[in-house]
């Protein structure tokens, strides 16, 4: 089970043993983006995780699925994975895609929430509107 799976940095116990060192410098680049809307740290964590993927494998790409899925804060990122799940059951569709529309209104550049509705457009069928929102995922993180 992933270190995310398992309730992330601040779960306690083993996993913790696992996290890069780069953990700390990560929860505070993610707490200066929420709270002072800077860009620049999050630009910094993301190429440090990136040139760590080398050496470090799964666990830098994990931290950095974590550090996107946290940027926002931890009530859209609970908000986001909830309507993950509901993403994953057909019958659901359409809730977990108005929820992750809610979540761009609240919050229009954070990504993640975007690139998720990008995959559930594409399984809805709906591959121009999954087209064109993949394209401004790329704009913004290439």
């Amino acid at each position: 089970m992933s270190t995310a799976a398992k309730g992330g940095w601040l779960g306690g116990g083993r996993e913790e043993e696992a996290v890069h060192t780069a953990a700390p410098f990560v929860h505070t680049c993610v707490w200066l983006a929420h709270v002072c809307g800077m860009c620049v740290p999050r630009k910094r964590t993301e190429i440090a995780l990136l040139t760590n993927i080398g050496a470090n494998g799964r666990d830098a790409i994990e931290e950095m699925w974590v550090f996107w899925f946290r940027e926002a804060g931890v009530e859209l990122e609970g908000r986001l994975k909830e309507a993950g799940m509901k993403a994953q059951s057909v019958n659901e569709w359409d809730a977990a895609e108005a929820e992750m529309r809610r979540i761009i209104l609240e919050r229009p550049g954070w990504v993640e929430v975007k690139n998720r509705l990008v995959t559930l457009l594409y399984l809805k069928g709906e591959v121009s509107a999954s087209l064109e929102l993949a394209l401004e995922v790329v704009k913004a993180k290439p």
